[in-house]
């Protein structure tokens, strides 16, 4: 993996400007039409972890949200695009861990901590 991705990516999980979700990239909450805004501390919206490597490596390519508030970026809703992870240098195995460990439970710290140990 990119080692200044990677160091962002933990930064950004560690920082608590990501509201954590879990089974998308990014959801916004009902009613909202865009996916710019937020506050000068928090993204709009909820990420999973794969959501905010997302946002690091491309963070003007999310589509609007659908009836659902689901965000897609390059036309994936669960799964980073293949730009993002070609870009990131991020593989399918650590791929499917990270995605495992969010949609699991797992905090964005333990996330980040195990992406610092394993990539």
């Amino acid at each position: 993996m990119d080692i200044q991705i990677r160091d962002q990516w933990i930064e950004a999980l560690l920082s608590k400007k990501y509201r954590q979700h879990r089974g998308h990239l990014r959801k916004m909450p009902r009613g909202v039409k865009t996916t710019h805004g937020g506050d000068r501390t928090h993204k709009a919206g909820a990420f999973c972890a794969l959501g905010v490597l997302c946002d690091i490596v491309f963070p003007d390519q999310w589509g609007r949200p659908d009836a659902n508030g689901v965000c897609e970026m390059m036309g994936s809703r669960t799964y980073p695009p293949k730009a993002v992870l070609r870009v990131a240098g991020l593989d399918g195995p650590s791929m499917r861990a990270v995605q495992a460990m969010n949609d699991d439970g797992q905090d964005f710290r333990t996330i980040a901590e195990w992406i610092r140990n394993n990539l």
